[in-house]
């Protein structure tokens, strides 16, 4: 509870709140890469095989040391399998909800030969591997 307290108290500075905001998201969005390459037992290599990019760009995008675009993340969700989807929240509730976010995956029968399934952020964890894995 006094955790919660000191967090709402500097969320009430805005500069603080755009910057807790920003790394927050920078989490959540290499959480859900990092989630969708367990599922489909990608490694960084594979990854940036599948992006033409080099796996110490991966890590670095993973790590948060690096500006992941919104294309980049759109490009990795793909080649994983999945759709990026964005939502939005009040600010007023920033405080109530939970920090660690865990990517979700709706209805995944298969990676191959399907439309992506879309990736909802969640506070709930995964049930269980997918068992239909990605294909390197």
């Amino acid at each position: 509870m006094r955790e919660t307290q000191g967090l709402d108290r500097l969320l009430q500075d805005p500069e603080y709140r755009k910057t807790f905001q920003q790394e927050k998201l920078i989490l959540e969005v290499t959480e859900l890469i990092s989630e969708a390459m367990k599922e489909n037992e990608v490694s960084r290599a594979d990854l940036a095989r599948l992006l033409g990019r080099t796996r110490s760009y991966i890590t670095q995008i993973l790590t948060g040391s690096r500006n992941l675009t919104l294309r980049t993340w759109a490009d990795a969700m793909t080649v994983l399998g999945q759709e990026a989807r964005v939502s939005r929240a009040l600010l007023a509730d920033l405080g109530k909800e939970s920090i660690a976010w865990k990517a979700q995956p709706e209805n995944v029968p298969s990676v191959q030969n399907r439309a992506p399934a879309p990736v909802v952020l969640s506070r709930r964890e995964p049930k269980g591997q997918n068992p239909n894995k990605l294909a390197a």
